[in-house]
């Protein structure tokens, strides 16, 4: 027997092992309203489903493009995210054709998508002053930097200690990109000082921490962006929210957060992830 998070009435879950918290859909529309300040009579069926949700983080099964529109404007202080590279490949050839290299991460890299998906519907939720942390790839780059939507603030590298390695000629990938924007108005949330470096250096994920989704980021390497991008009890939004790393590390050091994730099983992920804890070893450090 479970109990609503919406109403506290008990009620029994038609699904068993789900992280359904809601006795109905109509209670789950009326918390949704309240926590995102959603105004109007919006019907339940348009509502994107709520898949969990407890004190500090909340989690959407959606499609963040049908979900970003209805969220209250000027209320994220952080959008902290890992969007689609476009750089999946499930057919690379090396030298000679002899060999063939699987770089398939999933159907939402392959979509042609575009910065622009993102950046204008978080300039509209970002507070004056408010931060957008998003990895990319050397491809989209230079989309990020000349976005008009939200100014650039800064350039950040994580440095891979453990890089895989590079099969076909050509140098090995040690480092992935990630961009700073911040909305204009007010000055950028800043916990760091001036000789805090631009470089981060953190294994790939391995081990205990490590799950099902193609492309998670260490915890460590986004509990330090937390850090120097936001205030304990901000709000933080991560519009793909995949393995839920963002949501784990946000909830660990005292923020509030909002995830979207539109493949159901890496929700599931995520929700468990969130219930049971992540083990790493700065946990024990």
């Amino acid at each position: 027997m479970s109990q609503c998070a919406g109403c506290n009435r008990p009620f029994e879950s038609r699904r068993r092992g789900s992280h359904r918290r809601y006795c109905s859909d109509k209670c789950k529309q009326a918390v949704y309203r309240v926590r995102n300040n959603v105004r109007g009579d919006t019907a339940v069926t348009n509502l994107p489903p709520l898949y969990d949700q407890d004190d500090t983080v909340t989690l959407y099964h959606s499609d963040n493009t049908v979900l970003l529109p209805l969220l209250a404007p000027h209320r994220v202080d952080l959008a902290l995210t890992d969007p689609p590279y476009n750089v999946a490949n499930a057919d690379i050839r090396l030298q000679g054709g002899a060999v063939r290299m699987v770089r398939d991460f999933g159907a939402w890299d392959k979509q042609g998508w575009h910065p622009a998906a993102l950046l204008a519907p978080v300039a509209r939720l970002l507070r004056p002053g408010g931060s957008l942390i998003a990895f990319t790839s050397p491809q989209l780059l230079s989309w990020y930097t000349l976005a008009a939507a939200l100014p650039l603030r800064g350039s950040i590298i994580w440095l891979k200690t453990n890089p895989a390695m590079q099969f076909r000629p050509g140098y090995m990938k040690c480092v992935e990109h990630i961009v700073w924007l911040a909305q204009p108005g007010a000055p950028a949330i800043w916990n760091g000082d001036g000789v805090t470096r631009n470089v981060f250096a953190y294994p790939i994920v391995q081990g205990r921490e490590h799950t099902a989704h193609p492309t998670q980021k260490p915890l460590r390497l986004l509990k330090d962006l937390v850090r120097l991008h936001n205030n304990a009890g901000d709000r933080i939004l991560d519009p793909f929210a995949g393995s839920g790393t963002t949501l784990w590390a946000s909830q660990d050091l005292g923020r509030k957060a909002v995830g979207i994730e539109m493949d159901e099983r890496h929700c599931a992920i995520a929700a468990q992830r969130l219930a049971q804890g992540v083990f790493t070893f700065d946990d024990v450090a």
